[in-house]
């Protein structure tokens, strides 16, 4: 499924190669919003190759984890963009509070929980693309480019966090 118009994201990068469109036209709105001389991006020079997001499709809910959250330069909003092939997902910081955002309560970054994102169409719509089971829960690893303040999950690689025996319980 597309999800807007397509999007160069850095034009001499090196991520260019393994992620030249983005499918939400926010991302041209991110870009303009960075200040990519800015004293907070020159204090943080390392990525974080681990990093997860977890995917929890019965209930319809993505699990930001709070380093990747502090990882992007503790924003007060975010916004998810897919691959056109639906291969990764990016994460980045957005400014605007429209349907593309989403809001990060300052109350995320007082704790080590992370921020819980309920998006029935979002789950639906990777779901489908990587034909997971919906009655399932998914950990999809990634790496934060801390200097650029943005987070690339690759959705083929994600791994199964239930099991399947607790199912059949019941209480």
């Amino acid at each position: 499924m597309i999800l807007g118009a397509g999007r160069r994201i850095w034009p001499t990068d090196p991520l260019e190669e393994s992620y030249p469109l983005i499918r939400r036209s926010c991302f041209c709105t991110i870009s303009r919003t960075r200040k990519p001389g800015s004293s907070k991006t020159r204090q943080r020079r390392s990525d974080m190759p681990d990093s997860y997001i977890s995917f929890y499709l019965k209930a319809n809910r993505v699990h930001v984890f709070i380093d990747v959250l502090r990882g992007l330069g503790n924003p007060s909003r975010i916004c998810f963009m897919i691959e056109g092939n639906g291969r990764t997902l990016l994460i980045a910081p957005y400014e605007k509070r429209d349907f593309k955002s989403h809001a990060v309560p300052s109350v995320a970054y007082k704790g080590a929980g992370g921020l819980e994102v309920s998006s029935m169409r979002l789950c639906q719509i990777i779901a489908q693309l990587h034909h997971w089971n919906a009655n399932r829960s998914y950990r999809v690893p990634g790496t934060v480019f801390i200097e650029k303040e943005v987070a690339i999950f690759r959705l083929t690689e994600a791994e199964i966090i239930d099991r399947p025996e607790l199912e059949r319980l019941v209480y």
